[in-house]
């Protein structure tokens, strides 16, 4: 036994004896100041002992590990590169010269392996998955595309079937649906990344009004899965907001918030409380969410961000954005009037303040990336 403990044991059991002596006396104002006078001696001491202690074993080190004669910087830098070196291995704590460090976040084979972009209709989805499905070949990579387009609410047991899909798709890959935002985590799931894109809400609407009537370069035919009533189809589109048509309604243009705010019911209707759960489940647990008004922005950004899956994509984009934009283009669009449009912005509040919130956010991640768009860079 060295001296600093032997000295620290006796004077501990001294102190043990003083007290109980003390317990005796019947002056209470006399115990307290004595019992004060003792405990500060009692830390004092106590320190004292201790620290030259740590630094007696700390002087063994440096002669025993040939540190002498070093700055005591230098040395610190030595034990930590040690340290990681140790904390390479299989160990999952090391420890480095009578010091321990905690083990460093390990990057498992899965990190950042599995994608999920819940693609929202008409913000440029098509676009990108025909980029997605030329990339899984070039890049090794599943793309899993879901044959369900029409349902993006589900039940219960639906989620958990689709949580199950997600779970069982092989690293690396993509899974995409137009589907509300699924909550991994309560199911369990941990490790998946979501990306996304959104656009201007009036603009989307517009494309989505009549592409569900007149189709696009794809396909020349609507795409509603219910028949049309009367003469809803051929309704000029400003006459339906201006004639508050339902199909032109609050509940009918609420269509992009819930794709972030997710499952519940408070996510159904326009609301304070469905904007902030979109916006924290932004912030929280999307990497990345950009908008098609940027679109080579957003994918500057996932050549960075998820090289594994989107590398030499913005040059695949230049070679087949003239053939795909064709395609997608929305047949028969009409202009949307000042007045209507005016009208369409106060009932669409909700989903430009979420619009204007992922622009910004976006803007900023673009920024931190040193990504800048030709006349910011001059």
């Amino acid at each position: 036994m060295d001296k600093q403990n032997f000295l620290l044991r006796n004077f501990s059991v001294a102190m043990g004896v003083v007290h109980k002596l003390l317990y005796r006396v019947t002056n209470a104002k006399l115990y307290l100041c004595i019992g004060i006078v003792l405990c500060t001696m009692t830390m004092g001491f106590t320190t004292y002992f201790l620290r030259h202690g740590l630094d007696s074993n700390y002087n063994r080190v440096i002669k025993s590990e040939g540190f002498q004669g070093k700055r005591s910087f230098d040395i610190e830098n030595e034990l930590f590169a040690e340290a990681e070196l140790m904390s390479k291995s299989s160990l999952s704590t090391a420890t480095v010269v009578g010091k321990v460090f905690a083990p460093p976040t390990v990057r498992t084979k899965n990190y950042m392996d599995k994608i999920i972009y819940n693609r929202v209709g008409k913000c440029g989805s098509r676009s990108m998955l025909s980029l997605i499905t030329r990339l899984s070949s070039r890049n090794n990579f599943l793309f899993y595309a879901s044959p369900v387009s029409n349902r993006t609410r589900v039940p219960l047991p639906e989620s958990i079937k689709e949580v199950q899909v997600i779970n069982n798709l092989p690293s690396p890959s993509i899974y995409s649906r137009h589907i509300h935002y699924l909550d991994l985590f309560k199911y369990g799931i941990s490790g998946v990344v979501y990306i996304n894109m959104i656009r201007d809400p009036i603009e989307r609407f517009s494309s989505q009004y009549h592409f569900l009537r007149y189709g696009d370069g794809i396909k020349a035919q609507g795409r509603r899965y219910e028949p049309w009533e009367g003469g809803d189809k051929d309704m000029d589109i400003n006459d339906c907001i201006l004639k508050n048509h339902q199909l032109c309604t609050a509940g009918r243009l609420f269509y992009v918030v819930p794709y972030f705010c997710g499952q519940d019911f408070l996510c159904h209707r326009p609301s304070k409380e469905s904007l902030y759960r979109a916006k924290v489940h932004v912030m929280e647990n999307y990497l990345v969410v950009g908008y098609l008004e940027d679109f080579t922005g957003m994918l500057q950004v996932l050549e960075k961000l998820l090289p594994q899956f989107f590398t030499g994509s913005l040059k695949l984009w230049k070679d087949i954005s003239a053939d795909t934009m064709i395609n997608t283009s929305t047949l028969k669009k009409q202009k949307i009037n000042e007045t209507a449009y005016a009208v369409l912005r106060e009932r669409m509040e909700i989903e430009y303040d979420f619009y204007n919130f992922v622009k910004t956010r976006f803007r900023i991640i673009k920024k931190q990336m040193e990504i800048f768009d030709d006349d910011e860079a001059l």
